[in-house]
């Protein structure tokens, strides 16, 4: 009658939403003083890489972005070719 029920349907979806938030489950609760405490013990702790292994990394990062760069550029050469002849083919076949 009075909208079809969709107020009804918007208003249960709302509180199914609240009821989902994290902080209302039970298994976030014992986290919760972890999450927002400014103790450097939850800091994040890296392995140490020898410079030579980190030399070995940025090496093989950028042979792969330049060989990346090489397939684009082929790729787009290859693009701007076939449309040249396209337009070279449409103007001596309209003569």
């Amino acid at each position: 009658m009075f909208g079809a029920g969709f107020i009804q349907d918007m208003n249960n979806r709302m509180k199914q939403n609240r009821e989902l938030r994290t902080s209302k489950k039970e298994k976030f609760k014992d986290n919760r003083d972890s999450i927002y405490s400014d103790v450097e013990e939850n800091q994040l702790v890296f392995p140490e890489i020898s410079k030579e292994k980190q030399q070995s990394v940025i090496k093989k990062i950028r042979e792969k972005a330049f060989k990346r760069r090489q397939k684009d550029l082929i790729f787009q050469l290859f693009f701007i070719l076939l449309l040249v002849c396209a337009f070279v083919f449409f103007f001596l076949w309209n003569k």
